[in-house]
């Protein structure tokens, strides 16, 4: 915001800014009003916060933070440059895709590296798929997993020298003695 007074900030002597002659900045909580007494007066500034404090640490890896806890509010005549307001909401937006594109560039790569790594393993796998063999590769974990296919079952009394029902019965009758 900006003071459209012609004389800008007021004397100490004028009090009153109604009349739009000057402005008069004040350091304030958020939410009073400058008028209201409770705010300070200070002198012109382009800053937005006042009050500032900064802390100071005895760790020497550790920087020195600064805490402002008031903001700086205008009393007069103001106005907006209308000619910036575009810049604010399309600021909003170019952060938003400023950061999306930056969490991408982050998880992109991880991804890529995961799958890309399964699909290009798949390739040296090919002769033990071919032997019926199952095979899962997982990047993650580093880890090659071989399925087995299922062993034939043979039902019970049948072996694989016997031929007729004689002998199937027989084959059962010692299968079952033992």
């Amino acid at each position: 915001m900006n003071c459209v007074a012609d004389n800008v900030e007021c004397p100490y002597n004028v009090s009153d800014t109604s009349l739009g002659a000057c402005c008069r900045w004040h350091c304030c909580s958020e939410g009073t009003d400058p008028t209201s007494g409770q705010c300070t007066l200070i002198d012109k500034t382009s800053d937005v916060t006042c009050d500032c404090v900064t802390h100071h640490s005895n760790n020497k890896n550790k920087a020195s933070s600064t805490s402002c806890r008031k903001i700086v509010m205008i009393e007069g005549e103001t106005d907006t440059n209308e000619d910036w307001l575009w810049a604010a909401a399309g600021g909003g937006t170019l952060l938003a895709i400023g950061g999306s594109c930056l969490v991408g560039a982050i998880l992109f790569p991880i991804f890529q590296f995961r799958w890309g790594l399964s699909r290009k393993m798949s390739s040296h796998f090919v002769d033990w798929r071919n032997k019926g063999l199952v095979i899962t590769y997982s990047a993650r974990q580093a880890r090659i997993t071989i399925h087995l296919p299922p062993a034939p079952t043979i039902p019970i009394g049948q072996s694989a020298g016997l031929v007729g029902k004689e002998n199937a019965t027989e084959t059962r009758l010692c299968a079952l003695a033992v």
